[in-house]
């Protein structure tokens, strides 16, 4: 039993000792990294995209005093999406068109 406990312990130290070896060495530590001190530079921001929407409604025609509220909805819907730029980098534009209530 005393043998073991010897042969345990000698293990153990000779592990402590390869360890604290390989830790201490006779050159120089290196310097320290030394950091860009360049600024970052802000990317150029894109252009905006425009996106086009064709209103096909009617200006004239029987139905032109109904459509009238659905025109200005749209309209105050672009200008309040364009200003408050709820779609980054995206700017909308309506262009409507008179069906007069044509089938044709």
């Amino acid at each position: 039993m005393p043998s073991r406990i010897g042969m345990i312990g000698m293990a153990v130290m000779l592990l402590l000792l390869s360890l604290s070896i390989g830790c201490t060495s006779g050159e120089p530590s290196p310097s320290p990294l030394v950091r860009p001190t360049a600024t970052p530079e802000m990317p150029e921001t894109p252009p905006d995209v425009v996106i086009t929407i064709g209103n096909l409604s009617d200006l004239t025609g029987v139905s032109s005093n109904a459509m009238v509220y659905i025109n200005m909805a749209l309209d105050d819907l672009i200008k309040y999406y364009n200003e408050n730029n709820l779609i980054p980098g995206v700017r909308l534009n309506v262009i409507t068109y008179d069906g007069q209530m044509n089938p044709a």
